[in-house]
């Protein structure tokens, strides 16, 4: 019996689907994969931190690398070439995040946040994955951005969806930074947008840093959570400029019963994360619970709380909140707990040292629709701590539809999960025979197909950003009508035969009477079977009866000896009406003769079309029949085995004199032998001719000097010859170093030949371009060179490298065994921009001891000012080429960064000039 089956759903396939976070690894050797939708433990990981880290996958899915912000793990598992000692903390809130060079799949950046806001802020690292062959490597590190940030740090792609922003939160301030990644790398200056928010108190020792910081998948909003200041900042996020605006507060503590008989309640926000859709914000809160006395606390607690961000308003957004959750702890347990999207649009929370993640299934949905479950996801044996990987948030900003009808219909329902910022649609139903009714604008279509079928169903989308008006597609392919599974009729199969029953690969869930869950299966014994198939709710199924016809059953006897080579009959017994006849021999008939021995088979073939064999093995009895083979050559020092063996022989007898049946021979030579067996005798005869081995004259290593050359001959009569490059001439011309060697084959025998020859070369280097030199500016030369080489300057030194301050000519020459080399670099004066350093060591040894401007030769007016980080002058001069010498009121200054401000005319353009920064005192 057959049903119907309707709305097959095949290879769904988003153009732009984000696989970049398809690899989780985080806390103590936990993993995750998302790469089927749903998340599969790994345990192949190497992590073992308590808070930040990052992951990096292609866009096929497959893993490239991953980080605790110190360490960094290839796809291999193994530490990354160069990948250690970054500077970011295993108590770092966002130790790490992973940003892709727009437009080059090979170098990607690691940008890191210390903890609790310390010295080393901001830096980057750069990856390039055509480093050791394929797994990477680190080519720069630890590069300073900006100090002191806190432990946050996100990224979002630019609104024209190539470059990408990466955000920090200033710590003791109240700034944002945003930097620009484009094809050319990190733009040179931040961003900077103020708040409002001083963050960063120090009675706190830096604790004031912890908390999460996400902007949302459409790039339009930006949430910090300030743990030790119980609020979250909620801002507007612009991804043309960079800009951060309109920054609130979102710190209302939500409407628990037990919480209203407190005290006292202090929340500490910590993990923030947007819905798929951008419209929704969700805040892990740890709650300080104190129910007798501000002394002793009574209780910790953790809430899940949803807030409602499309109206950005401070009371709106208060009066939205929906508690999703909590769990109360005996003192100070997981009152922190990460939130990150992943690529199947749910949101994952870890829980403190447990091997369990909860979930958020729906988050794009107010309310308890949302659906959380606690301790949904088991990590096997990995551990979560507190923090989940970092990612670009714009690799979840994707869209999807579904279909979906009734099973017996060609109806289909089209639903589009609009993430919140698509301004209009267009769907081709792939089904041009609709006419006009093919096509629509409206966002949730319905659709009737002309026919049955599989059609390629493609959704367009418009919207406009602050770079443009975009567009974007996903397509689908999908079974627009009921498909007839067929397993055939019922049939009959001969015993032993095999039969294919397929289903039709339809991507549909197969169940066979059998147990099997393909779309095929082989039947090899008589029987009924059926199979039912199911998807989206749709079934269909089909059954099919197999009978066996036996195999035809005869004989052709017993195993025969015979003598004198008289002829056999061979026939099968019994006969077979109707059947036809294939023999060994090739025959068909249904008796053949044969006086050859061997063994012969015969194949009958039924009018069922069934077959069945026999084999019968026939011997005869005569003479000696062997062969000591073709008269043959061996070389010199070879030998060669002469064989006369035959089963059953009663003696054998060699012109040498030996009687065994084999003998080994080494000289040239005619070579005979007789075998006798029940009285009959046979003799066979070979020729042996012994040829010479080629003679090689060359064995000694030897050493060249460039230029010079080595004429390997191995020249014998009548041979051909291989050397090592292929060449094929009796003599090789060396002119470099390496291994030699040449096989010479003379009348089929061969020598080999083999000689190392060393090669020293006269020095090779460059001291590099001609370049200008500027006032103040130190030039060192230092070319690469061999420690072996004896070496002179210009000035007689003998040194590496030479140290230059004024323009000139410089040459330096190099010598070894094999002769001198020389070069020269002119260094003239330079037109110089007005630069300063960014450190300066006071410490009276001579060397970069005044912190003064550079280039200011022509320079007409100048006025150089340094302040202290209060904004406090403690330098000014006019004089362009004095400079501050780290001292304020005739004491040494504190270590650390100041503030310049210079300003200047050139003679050139005499045009008032400013020049800003920030230099280090170091000692």
């Amino acid at each position: 019996m057959k049903y119907l089956f309707v709305l097959l759903l095949l290879s769904p396939a988003v153009l732009f689907s984000q696989k970049q976070a398809d690899n989780w690894y985080f806390g103590n050797l936990a993993g995750l994969n998302f790469s089927s939708g749903n998340p599969l433990a790994l345990s192949n990981g190497k992590t073992y931190t308590v808070e930040g880290v990052a992951t990096i996958s292609d866009r096929n899915g497959d893993l490239l690398f991953y980080t605790d912000g110190i360490t960094v793990w290839n796809k291999t598992h193994q530490v990354m070439q160069n990948g250690y000692n970054l500077y970011g903390h295993p108590s770092s809130t966002q130790s790490a995040i992973i940003v892709p060079q727009p437009g080059n799949d090979s170098i990607y950046y690691i940008f890191t946040t210390t903890a609790y806001g310390q010295h080393n802020g901001l830096r980057y690292s750069t990856v390039n994955m055509k480093g050791a062959a394929g797994l990477g490597a680190i080519v720069q590190k630890n590069i300073p951005l900006i100090t002191p940030v806190g432990e946050k740090v996100t990224a979002v792609n630019h609104c024209n969806k190539r470059d990408i922003w990466v955000v920090s939160r200033q710590f003791n301030g109240n700034n944002y930074y945003a930097w620009l990644v484009t094809p050319s790398g990190i733009s040179a200056s931040p961003v900077t947008s103020p708040t409002g928010n001083y963050i960063g108190d120090p009675f706190n020792g830096g604790s004031d840093a912890i908390g999460y910081l996400k902007i949302s998948p459409d790039g339009k909003k930006i949430a910090a959570a300030h743990n030790y200041y119980q609020f979250c900042e909620l801002g507007k996020f612009d991804n043309s400029t960079g800009i951060v605006s309109n920054v609130i507060k979102v710190s209302s503590i939500p409407p628990i019963p037990s919480l209203a008989i407190a005290i006292k309640v202090v929340p500490a926000p910590y993990g923030v994360e947007f819905s798929p859709d951008s419209r929704l914000l969700y805040l892990d809160l740890g709650l300080r619970v104190y129910m007798t006395d501000l002394i002793n606390l009574t209780y910790d607690m953790t809430t899940l709380n949803q807030y409602n961000i499309t109206v950005h308003d401070s009371t709106l957004i208060a009066q939205s909140h929906y508690f999703v959750d909590s769990i109360s702890y005996i003192p100070t347990s997981d009152l922190e707990n990460a939130l990150q999207l992943a690529n199947n649009k749910k949101i994952y929370k870890t829980h403190h040292t447990k091997n369990k993640l909860s979930v958020i299934n729906n988050p794009n949905v107010q309310g308890a629709g949302c659906l959380y479950v606690q301790n949904a996801i088991d990590l096997g044996s990995g551990i979560s701590q507190i923090g989940l990987p970092s990612f670009v948030t714009s690799y979840f900003n994707t869209f999807d539809f579904q279909s979906s009808g009734d099973c017996n219909s060609s109806t289909l329902q089209f639903q589009f999960d609009n993430p919140g910022y698509i301004d209009s649609v267009k769907w081709d139903f792939g089904d041009p025979a609709s006419a006009t009714n093919n096509y629509s604008n409206l966002f949730n279509p319905t659709h009737t197909f002309s026919t049955g079928g599989m059609f390629t169903v493609k959704l367009y989308c418009y919207y406009t950003s602050g770079c443009g008006q975009f567009k974007d597609s996903v397509e689908k392919t999908i079974m627009a009508s009921a498909p007839d599974i067929n397993l055939g009729i019922d049939t009959t199969i001969c015993t032993g035969d095999s039969l294919v029953l397929s289903a039709g690969n339809m991507g549909s869930i197969y169940i066979w009477n059998t147990g099997s869950t393909n779309d095929s299966i082989v039947v090899t014994e008589p029987g009924t079977y059926w199979v039912t198939t199911t998807l989206n709710g749709c079934t269909s199924s089909d059954t099919i009866r197999i009978a066996n016809y036996p195999l035809p059953q005869f004989s052709l006897g017993n195993d025969t000896l015979i003598c004198n080579n008289l002829p056999l009959q061979l026939a099968p017994a019994p006969s077979i009406p109707g059947a036809t006849y294939l023999w060994s021999t090739s025959e068909n008939s249904p008796v053949i003769t044969t006086s050859t021995a061997g063994n012969y088979w015969l194949q009958i073939t039924d009018i069922n079309g069934c077959r069945g064999r026999d084999t019968i093995s026939i011997d005869f009895k005569q003479l000696p029949d062997y062969s000591l083979g073709n008269d043959t050559a061996i070389c010199q020092k070879d030998s060669v085995l002469f064989n006369a063996t035959i089963s059953g022989a009663d003696s054998y007898l060699w012109n040498t004199a030996q009687t065994s049946p084999i003998i080994t021979v080494q000289q040239t030579g005619i070579y005979w032998c007789d075998v006798s067996i029940d009285g009959c005798t046979y003799r066979d005869s070979i020729s042996l001719i012994v040829n010479p081995l080629p003679i090689i004259r060359f064995n000694t290593d030897t050493t060249l000097c460039e230029g010079h050359t080595l004429l390997l001959d191995a020249t014998n009569p009548n041979a051909t010859y291989l050397w090592q490059d292929g060449s094929a001439q009796s003599t090789f011309l060396v002119s470099m170093q390496g291994r030699y060697s040449v096989k010479v084959i003379m009348e089929g025998c061969e020598s080999y030949g083999e000689i190392n020859v060393a090669y020293t070369l006269k020095p090779h280097f460059t001291l590099g371009a001609d370049r200008p030199i500027c006032n103040g500016e130190l030039i060192t030369l230092q070319p690469v060179l061999d420690t072996s080489w004896t070496l002179k300057w210009q000035d007689g030194s003998t040194q590496p490298s030479l140290l230059i301050s004024q323009p000139g000519s410089y040459m330096l020459r190099a010598s070894n065994t094999c002769g001198t080399t020389a070069d020269t670099i002119m260094i003239s004066k330079g037109q110089c921009e007005v630069r300063v350093p960014n450190a300066f060591t006071p410490n009276g040894d001579g060397i970069n001891n005044t912190f003064r401007a550079l280039g200011v030769d022509d320079v007409t007016q100048f006025k150089l000012t340094v302040y202290n980080r209060y904004g406090q002058v403690i330098f000014q001069t006019k004089d362009k080429y004095s400079g501050w010498n780290g001292k304020i009121h005739s004491r040494d200054a504190d270590v650390g960064v100041y503030l310049y401000v210079i300003q200047y005319t050139n003679r050139g353009d005499n045009i008032p000039t400013t020049l800003k920064g920030t230099f280090t005192l170091l000692r």
